[in-house]
């Protein structure tokens, strides 16, 4: 294959050479090299770090059968991750080691690929630079320690990039076909991944159909593999659409961010890709300042018809995602949104190390090296407090509490858990107390949503006296059938001062109402085991959650309470023991 592409829209680029020299070895020890590095930073520290709730969430999902998956998956993520997190730890085991393994295996053949891409655009030293990178991305090593779906969308849009490439090339019809029908089943892997990948498919459409618009038979093609695309996604989102609707808005809602300013956006999102390397404040604009140059000397260095494409390909797909994103920002503002934008990490450290090859001209060597060694310590830096510490991204770590329960746990014990994510944790540390646990949100019985709503809402009303954190959401969530039947019945119920517009969804925190029945269903375990122990979250204070453990405190006795790591661990006994 060319080393370079040298069709009309993505041409040739030739490379002359700058003040320094690669030396001798052939370039595939190079990039396995770098690759070698890539490894050895994100398997080294993996277990270090304590497993937090994304990733406990993951463990919950993928504990369960794929038709589950399928069927039930996380509102606002599709369920192509999980599946394939499912079918590997079928295999390997829902251990923290086990769980995040998948991640780091897309998170270091990302290396080679981006090293391919840019090399296809920009030549061999672009790759290598651009490889070295990404090997040493504070983001993309941490997120290539996480079991979440992230490293695998970047490496997903970044094969469906360098197919687009290979389509711009000529080829035999039996080959291109196959290209084809690749980048098409690439295409919508990726948005079955993430649905933010939408928008990186988006910015190569608009590529497409602006720089090649004279190759009308290529966009007519383009243009049809598109429409395949959103052909094999249609039923998912005909299926899902009213609950990833109804899930992002309560994310949002849940979440309580606001929406951030254009510069605010810009700064949030090139502090989170560029972390380690950019700093912060006057560094990140001094580094983005000196990058910007070496751009455009680089550029002046060479014709404009055989780079501007090129660069043009670049700045599309990182700037239309990240545009986009803004405007989405405006509407639906989440804490972490640099995570949904990660498939414009690749052409953000493409036009980096372009950058980095201006400032290698033989006037600037210098400071090409000054610029290199300046992101790299910085990123070695980030890399050493990272590794460093051993709580989630929270400043948690539940495997204190969870080694203090297992050296208490008797047999006849009993685990009661509020959230997913304990399940998660405890599948993943303490599989052998696993048979000993509750999950409440699965053994509480609910028959009917309204049924449950009505209740709660009726013991809101009678004791709405001395109730906090009560929140009603108005105009929040799509309405369903349910909801309007809430609407009526509240309507006719309360008074009509205590509602301001209409009532179309109601979230309940730190009072969590347990309807009889549920009651019922925990008076049978802990007389059945004698003894139950709640691991609660996020309260250190002695503070009493109006839930489950509000239940438990006013009819049985509590015999033992400690607080550990932002957390407590309760034992709770029947009265006479």
């Amino acid at each position: 294959m060319r080393s370079q592409l040298s069709v009309e829209g993505v041409p040739k680029v030739s490379e002359k050479p700058i003040v320094y020299r690669l030396s001798q070895l052939s370039l595939s020890w190079y990039v396995l090299s770098i690759t070698l590095v890539a490894f050895l930073l994100r398997i080294v520290p993996l277990t270090r770090q304590a497993l937090w709730w994304d990733e406990g969430n993951s463990i919950f999902t993928v504990a369960r059968p794929a038709d589950y998956i399928i069927l039930n998956s996380v509102g606002v993520h599709p369920p192509g991750y999980f599946l394939l997190l499912h079918f590997f730890t079928s295999a390997a085991g829902l251990s923290a080691f086990s769980v995040r393994m998948p991640s780091v295996l897309v998170g270091i053949a990302t290396v080679p690929l981006i090293y391919q891409v840019a090399r296809l655009l920009f030549g061999h030293r672009a790759g290598l630079l651009a490889a070295l990178l990404l090997a040493l991305s504070p983001f993309h090593i941490g997120r290539s320690q996480e079991a979440r779906m992230y490293p695998l969308v970047v490496f997903l849009s970044l094969l469906s990039l360098y197919l687009m490439l290979r389509l711009m090339l000529p080829a035999r019809a039996t080959k291109r076909r196959s290209l084809w029908i690749g980048y098409v089943l690439v295409a919508t892997c990726t948005i079955f991944v993430h649905y933010y990948a939408a928008l990186f498919v988006l910015a190569q459409t608009v590529f497409v159909v602006i720089w090649r618009r004279q190759d009308v038979g290529l966009v007519r093609r383009w243009l049809l593999a598109q429409v395949a695309v959103m052909a094999f996604l249609a039923p998912w989102f005909i299926y899902r659409a009213p609950d990833i609707w109804r899930s992002v808005n309560e994310k949002v809602l849940v979440e309580e961010a606001a929406s951030d300013g254009f510069v605010t956006y810009w700064q949030k999102y090139l502090g989170a890709m560029g972390e380690g390397y950019l700093f912060s404040g006057w560094g990140m604009l001094l580094i983005l300042l000196v990058l910007a140059v070496g751009v455009v000397v680089w550029t002046r260095r060479r014709p404009e018809r055989q780079v501007f494409p090129s660069l043009s390909l670049c700045l599309v797909l990182f700037l239309v995602p990240v545009l986009l994103g803004f405007l989405m920002n405006l509407r639906w503002p989440f804490d972490s949104f640099p995570r949904l934008l990660s498939p414009t990490l690749a052409p953000l450290y493409v036009l980096a190390a372009i950058g980095l090859l201006g400032l290698g001209s033989p006037m600037s060597g210098r400071l090409l090296w000054a610029t290199l060694l300046l992101v790299v310590a910085g990123g070695a830096h980030e890399l050493f407090v990272y590794y460093q510490r051993t709580t989630d991204l929270q400043g948690q770590d539940y495997r204190p509490l969870i080694r203090e329960l297992r050296s208490r746990f008797e047999p006849q014990d009993a685990i009661g858990l509020e959230f997913p994510w304990q399940v998660g944790y405890f599948r993943a540390y303490s599989p052998e107390l696993m048979s000993s646990v509750y999950y409440t949100l699965e053994v509480l019985p609910v028959t009917n949503k309204t049924t449950q709503r009505k209740e709660a809402l009726r013991a809101i009303w009678e004791a709405r006296s001395d109730i906090r954190d009560v929140y009603l959401l108005w105009n929040g969530w799509a309405p369903s059938r349910w909801e309007e039947a809430m609407d009526d019945w509240w309507s006719k119920t309360a008074e009509a001062t205590a509602v301001e517009g209409d009532l179309v969804g109601l979230a309940i925190w730190n009072y969590r109402y347990l309807p009889t029945a549920s009651k019922a269903k925990l008076d049978d375990i802990i007389e059945g085991h004698k003894r139950l122990w709640l691991p609660t979250f996020g309260s250190t204070d002695g503070e009493i959650d109006r839930g489950v453990e509000g239940y438990l405190t006013d009819n049985y006795q509590k015999v033992y309470q400690e607080a550990i790591s932002l957390n407590r661990l309760i034992l709770f006994t029947l009265p006479h023991l």
